[in-house]
């Protein structure tokens, strides 16, 4: 297969890479084989390659929303790196493997703004695509306009937005269990708001500042359980509910999981919606100590809560 991989796209195919360092948590095992793709075009090509010889693979971005088990990943990871930014009037064709952070910087520099509220997510945006993400009220969703995918029969077509399914943290693409059955995304089309670049400097400072005041550092993946949709509100939850959610973080707190350790993961004392690795923790030991943390709030408050990461290469439940 890695002769083959290699002759179809003519490009580097490493194998037995650890993904410890390529995503933000710092942890998991090898894949067994992992090609870096730089352009749109090297990313067609691998993808198309990977759906015609049949063999599992999933696309890694920032690697800030996924747990790699242990024992690693058996296919094809394809590191997407591809980030090339088109303008077209008030609209930006984009490549999905641009690193947000890098994104917003490109499009503040042409006096173009909309995406301030995900200053300071280190994923990409492909998986915010994927993810719906969002914060400060506002959702990836709400600034676009279609993708180009390649689709799991082979085949590149646009997609638009309302085909997507969006919901919270959610979207078509997320609702499929098995990456290699999602498609790929290749490109993404924005709408954008022109604006004074000092104004849009502005807002990314802000929301800077209050991540860097709420949220802990380390290695992390973030928020890592989605505010569940709550039909019954209690008293005191009134005025922390927004749509109808209430935060996960709040929930979690009352039931006093700060601090908690299992292994080298544990919670933040600072954020109990955020599980954190010591240095040396282990995959298996973050998916222990989540499901723990899902138990007891649906015996406490009877609402099940689901994570807002993805599980790569982890076969069964946590043990």
């Amino acid at each position: 297969m890695l002769r083959g991989l290699q002759q179809k796209i003519g490009l580097e195919v490493k194998e037995n890479v650890s993904l410890k360092n390529l995503t933000t948590m710092r942890l998991g095992g090898n894949t067994r084989y992992l090609v870096v793709v730089h352009d749109v075009h090297e990313l067609l090509a691998t993808a198309e390659a990977v759906i015609e010889l049949k063999v599992k693979f999933f696309i890694l971005g920032g690697g800030s929303n996924i747990i790699v088990s242990d024992s690693g990943f058996d296919g094809v990871t394809i590191k997407n790196e591809a980030g090339e930014v088109s303008i077209e009037g008030n609209e930006a064709v984009i490549d999905s493997g641009i690193k947000l952070p890098v994104l917003i910087r490109k499009l503040a520099e042409l006096d173009f703004g909309g995406l301030e509220f995900l200053s300071g997510i280190p994923g990409t945006l492909g998986g915010a695509v994927i993810n719906n993400a969002g914060a400060f009220g506002d959702n990836i969703s709400n600034h676009l306009k279609s993708v180009t995918i390649l689709d799991r029969e082979g085949e590149v077509r646009i997609v638009l937005k309302d085909d997507l399914s969006f919901k919270y943290r959610s979207s078509l693409f997320k609702k499929i269990s098995k990456p290699e059955k999602r498609g790929v995304i290749l490109r993404v089309r924005l709408i954008l708001r022109k604006g004074a670049r000092e104004e849009i400097a502005r807002k990314i400072s802000n929301y800077l500042r209050l991540r860097e005041k709420n949220q802990p550092k380390g290695l992390s993946c973030g928020s890592f359980f989605k505010n569940p949709k709550v039909d019954l509100m209690e008293k005191d939850w009134e005025e922390l509910a927004k749509e109808g959610r209430i935060p996960a973080g709040y929930l979690l707190e009352q039931i006093g999981v700060k601090g908690r350790v299992e292994g080298g993961i544990f919670v933040s004392a600072k954020h109990a919606n955020w599980i954190m690795n010591k240095g040396k923790g282990k995959a298996e030991e973050v998916r222990i100590l989540a499901e723990s943390l899902k138990a007891e709030v649906d015996r406490r408050f009877g609402i099940q809560l689901e994570e807002e990461v993805e599980y790569i290469g982890f076969n069964g439940k946590a043990t």
